[in-house]
């Protein structure tokens, strides 16, 4: 894939490359080779059967999962949520080893964002103690430009700060190896679009209604007549729409509404998804539900979950991330599941992973319901703005990187500083600004400097606050 550095390319996951030395003289030829994949049955031969069987054998492959991550010269630590995932991650890693593995949580000091006491309850069942980091505005707009190091791309979710924020404060602590629950959404269905499309599915009729592609047709009208095209185009590279075009289209509209006509000439029409060179026939084979996931495991796991909130961020303080719900077995079993056994009833998500972890956890903790990790974008960069912020997006800093429009960028601006994201509006306008000030962000601290008062190499301190609170047993 490409990255934002000319010359530059990331590895694809899977693959691994190959320096080829030339016999005699001359250049070495690099070759990149996909080492692993995954497939997924035939719709309607997927694996079904005894839920009891089923929660076993699930249960043996996740045992052997974590058991093989918590194999280390230093002690292995976890980060815990208030969800299902990391909670059952811990879990099993405190019934394979013996004892409970120290934990790590978050504090969001924001309503409807925080899981503390969620983390709480489940940090007494297993017999933790976390350590709580607290994780609010200050701290992210204050570590946002050594995030955008770390990151070395535009990083449009503010999360990924928080996330940074925690694992200095494992590495701080001495410890090396954290593990944590990515994955279990990709695997088991647990994102809110994967019942929306289900639901939407349910409802469609051969081709004379169609909710799916009615969706896809409202959110075409968002846009421009190109962006409408460009969506098109995006539907086609993967394969019509997945549980997750709504999402993707939304950032892709948001792209060409925020774009200067010059980036959007000299890009030429280009589009991501072209790099990703899917085998389109193949996954017409499989159920929607399964096709949906693999488009998931292919692009929301390795372009945010494993780079900008797992392994760069976690390495740029010299911890490791490991991740039981990636084993190559626990991704196998899970991918020959009959969705049912994901998506139960079209609402139930990660099933399966539910009743194993029921079996080690409180059921209220086994069943709580997804809540996606957040933090606050827009209070942070665009209401209130600290004074980086509006210099990054000033008249004369637009000009001078040239990617934006001006006048779009600065309208917006003031819609949202004025009326915040609680609006619908306000929502879709503070994603779209939230990449156009994390681009710029990414410009100054890469390309010289020069469009804020932000030091390019001493990048600015957490607040001076203690970030984090050792917390009392729940």
């Amino acid at each position: 894939p490409r990255t934002a550095f000319k010359g530059v390319q990331a590895l694809d996951p899977g693959h691994y490359l190959r320096i080829e030395l030339p016999q005699g003289r001359g250049l070495a030829s690099p070759v990149e080779r996909k080492y692993w994949d995954f497939d997924f049955p035939d719709w309607g031969d997927e694996l079904d059967g005894d839920v009891e069987q089923l929660t076993d054998s699930f249960q043996s492959v996740f045992e052997r999962a974590v058991d093989i991550r918590l194999r280390a010269d230093v002690p292995v630590v976890g980060y815990l949520s208030g969800g299902v995932d990391s909670a059952f991650v811990l879990a099993t890693a405190a019934r394979v080893a013996g004892r409970p593995v120290p934990s790590f949580t978050l504090r969001i000091p924001k309503k409807n964002l925080d899981e503390v006491d969620e983390a709480m309850e489940a940090a007494q069942a297993i017999g933790a103690h976390p350590t709580v980091v607290q994780a609010g505005s200050d701290l992210i707009t204050g570590s946002y430009a050594s995030l955008t190091r770390a990151a070395e791309c535009p990083v449009l979710d503010t999360s990924c700060a928080a996330l940074l924020a925690l694992s200095r404060e494992v590495r701080s602590q001495g410890y090396k190896v954290v593990l944590t629950g990515e994955g279990a959404d990709e695997g088991f269905a647990g994102y809110v679009w994967f019942k929306m499309r289900e639901m939407a599915r349910l409802l469609d009729y051969g081709d004379t209604f169609t909710p799916t592609a009615a969706l896809s047709r409202a959110v075409r009208r968002i846009g421009t007549k190109q962006s409408a095209t460009e969506l098109r185009r995006i539907d086609a590279l993967i394969g019509g729409p997945h549980a997750q075009s709504v999402i993707y289209s939304l950032v892709s509209t948001s792209r060409d509404r925020y774009f200067s006509a010059g980036f959007k000439e000299e890009l030429g029409g280009h589009v991501a998804y072209e790099d990703l060179d899917l085998d389109l026939d193949r996954m017409a084979r499989w159920h929607p539900l399964n096709r949906s996931l693999y488009l998931g495991y292919k692009v929301h796991l390795p372009g945010l979950l494993l780079s900008q909130k797992g392994d760069r961020i976690a390495m740029a303080n010299s911890v490791e991330t490991r991740y039981p719900f990636l084993d190559e077995d626990v991704i196998s079993f899970a991918s020959q599941l009959s969705p049912r056994w994901k998506l139960r009833r079209r609402m139930r998500d990660k099933y399966l992973l539910r009743q194993a972890a029921g079996r080690v956890l409180p059921q209220n903790v086994a069943q709580r319901p997804k809540h996606m990790f957040q933090a606050p974008l827009a209070d942070s960069f665009l209401v209130n703005a600290p004074p980086f912020v509006r210099e990054l997006i000033s008249e004369e800093s637009l000009k001078r990187t040239g990617y934006f429009d001006v006048d779009q960028v600065q309208q917006d601006c003031a819609f949202v500083a004025a009326q915040g994201s609680s609006r619908s509006l306000g929502r879709f306008y503070s994603l779209g600004l939230g990449g156009v000030v994390a681009t710029q962000l990414w410009h100054h601290v890469y390309l010289g400097g020069g469009l804020c008062g932000l030091p390019v190499d001493a990048q600015p301190a957490a607040p001076e606050e203690a970030p984090f609170e050792d917390a009392v047993s729940a």
